[in-house]
C-alpha cells in the first residue's frame, strides 16, 4: 500500500510538472527572425512645421494686407518597414517612409487658385527596435530610426509670376523617428500595432506587421 501511494505520488508530481512546463512553454512566444511592416503615420515633424509656419505665415499676411491666403493639404506619411530580429529582444532594420504636403496659394478675393506648390518626401532609415516585454499575443517595445529626407518641391503657377522664381527642387534633409512607446497585438504570425512618439513617420503610427 505504501508503495501504490508513493507511485501516486509520483505520479501526480511528474504531472504537475509536465502541466507546469507546458503552461510556461505555451507563455513563452516564438521566436521570429524577420518582421515586414506597413504603416500609416499621422502629424509627422513636416506637417506639424509646415502648421506653424502656416499660421505664422497667415499672421504675417494679414499685418501686411495681403491679397493671398494659403491653403495646406496634408496626407500623412505612408511607411514600410524591415527588422531582423537577433533574439527575442533586439531587432535592427530600416523604415522607408513617403509623404506629401500641398499648398494652393489663393486670391482672397475671387478663391482663384493662383500657384500651387507641392513637396514629395522620400525617407530612408536604418532603425533600432528593443521589445520591453514579449508574451504570444501581445508585447510592448521602443524604437529609434535615424536617417535621411529626399525632399522634391514642384510648382505650377497659373498666374503672371516669373517662373525663373519658381523652379523645381529636390534637397536632401535630416530624418529621424523616436516612439518610445509602442505595442503590438494579434496572432503570432500577424500583428497590428500602434506607435507614439515623434519623427518623420509621426506622432500616432498605426499598422500591421507579419512575422516569419
Amino acid at each position: 500500500m505504501k508503495n501504490l501511494f508513493k507511485k501516486i505520488a509520483i505520479a501526480a508530481a511528474a504531472f504537475s510538472f509536465t502541466i507546469s512546463a507546458t503552461a510556461q512553454d505555451s507563455a513563452t512566444p516564438e521566436f521570429y527572425k524577420h518582421e515586414v511592416g506597413v504603416s500609416y503615420g499621422a502629424l509627422t515633424n513636416t506637417d506639424v512645421i509646415s502648421g506653424f509656419a502656416s499660421i505664422f505665415g497667415e499672421v504675417f499676411r494679414a499685418v501686411l494686407g495681403s491679397s493671398e491666403e494659403v491653403e495646406s493639404h496634408y496626407i500623412g506619411s505612408f511607411n514600410a518597414e524591415y527588422y531582423y530580429n537577433f533574439n527575442k529582444t533586439i531587432g535592427l532594420g530600416g523604415i522607408v517612409g513617403f509623404e506629401n504636403i500641398g499648398y494652393d496659394y489663393n486670391d482672397k478675393t475671387s478663391k482663384v487658385t493662383n500657384l500651387k506648390e507641392n513637396d514629395y518626401y522620400i525617407s530612408i532609415m536604418p532603425a533600432f527596435k528593443a521589445h520591453w516585454f514579449n508574451f504570444p499575443h501581445v508585447s510592448m517595445y521602443s524604437k529609434v530610426g535615424v536617417g535621411l529626407t529626399i525632399d522634391h518641391t514642384t510648382y505650377n503657377i497659373k498666374d503672371g509670376r516669373d517662373p525663373s522664381n519658381y523652379s523645381d527642387e529636390t534637397n536632401c534633409m535630416f530624418a529621424f523617428q523616436m516612439s518610445p512607446v509602442c505595442v503590438e497585438a494579434g496572432a503570432r504570425h500577424l500583428m497590428g500595432f500602434v506607435e507614439l512618439g515623434y519623427g518623420t513617420q509621426g506622432m500616432f503610427v498605426f499598422g500591421l506587421r507579419g512575422k516569419f
